[in-house]
């Protein structure tokens, strides 16, 4: 996923290769970080890359607790969709409402009854082993 703008536009970054240190990466990313972060209130960011071919990995930011991002939502309204198509059943006015205001307000609240109404992580493993998106 590439990094977001504060206006929560994804920022486009060209390939590059390194040849600084793990531990020189890390301590770039973290002031790079610290910049970007001065403005937000703490604990409301949190940050995590994973280098898929070496296993590296970058956290930073807040540990626990945060709320899912928007695109994040888009996988859970696609859970739900998939649980009420397999089992031949409509979505109810409630749960329409519900996935109106998590998709158009990016609503936190509504986002977690459409996780618990797409069967919650069970589900959402379910989706994600049914996904037409390619895994390589």
């Amino acid at each position: 996923m590439a990094p977001a703008s504060r206006s929560g536009r994804p920022i486009q970054l060209p390939p590059t290769v390194s040849t600084l240190s793990s531990a020189q990466l890390t301590a770039q990313a973290t002031a790079a970080l610290s910049t970007i972060l001065a403005g937000q209130p703490a604990g409301s960011v949190s940050v995590g890359a994973l280098n898929v071919a070496t296993g590296a990995s970058f956290t930073a930011g807040a540990a626990s607790g945060m709320w899912t991002a928007s695109a994040y939502k888009l996988f859970v309204l696609e859970a739900l969709l998939l649980r009420r198509q397999q089992s031949g059943v409509q979505l109810s006015s409630y749960e329409r409402a519900q996935a109106t205001t998590m998709i158009v307000n990016s609503d936190n609240e509504a986002g977690y009854a459409m996780f618990l109404a797409a069967g919650g992580s069970s589900g959402m493993a379910l989706a994600a082993n049914n996904s037409a998106c390619p895994t390589r």
